[in-house]
């Protein structure tokens, strides 16, 4: 198996939410670092996948990250900038809007990791598995690059390049993103009671 580096996606501009994510905490602490943790404890070294200009942030300036090469491509995009950034790495990717994601959900991800499968994700959506979070491979390098110069940008499209681990979910609702402050506040009451 190729090495496994973890990367937290911290890139997207927030437009439902109408805030910037990158700045939440649902545990006492920023979302951005108890991701980083969970993936650190996984992967052999983890990242913030950022936009440019969140380079001169606080929050990202003197932390591992890679910067989006490419803007506006969501998690496709950063999936390109990662694969470029770290040939023959495959990446663990992780969004942090899901506030009920647990460790155990993304050890469960590498621990079904096969040389056959280019990716492993949970179950779910029209596509047959979930994006996020999933594990994908190096092998996939030139596939990404493929979709991003043919001008698609659903992360999903990989899909139909390669072999996918499709796990049931043990806890489907540890899934859930946060894209709304209507989310965001139920979240916080299920969460803190």
């Amino acid at each position: 198996m190729k090495p496994l580096c973890g990367l937290v996606l911290a890139g997207g501009r927030s437009r439902r939410m109408g805030r910037p994510k990158e700045t939440f905490s649902y545990h006492d602490r920023p979302e951005t670092d108890r991701i980083f943790q969970m993936l650190q404890k996984l992967t052999e070294k983890t990242f913030y996948s950022i936009r440019p200009d969140q380079a001169r942030s606080p929050l990202f300036d003197t932390r591992s990250r890679i910067i989006d090469r490419i803007s506006g491509c969501g998690p496709l995009g950063a999936l390109w900038t990662a694969f470029r950034s770290y040939p023959g790495v495959s990446w663990l990717f992780v969004p942090i809007d899901m506030p009920f994601l647990e460790h155990a959900d993304l050890k469960r991800l590498t621990d079904a990791r096969e040389d056959r499968y280019g990716i492993v994700a949970y179950h779910g959506g029209k596509s047959g598995f979930l994006p996020l979070p999933a594990v994908y491979e190096a092998d996939l390098t030139d596939a990404a690059m493929e979709l991003m110069g043919s001008g698609l940008r659903a992360i999903l499209e990989l899909g139909a390049y390669t072999e996918v681990q499709a796990l049931p979910a043990l806890h489907p609702d540890h899934l859930s993103n946060i894209n709304t402050s209507r989310e965001k506040e139920h979240a916080l009451e299920v969460l803190h009671g």
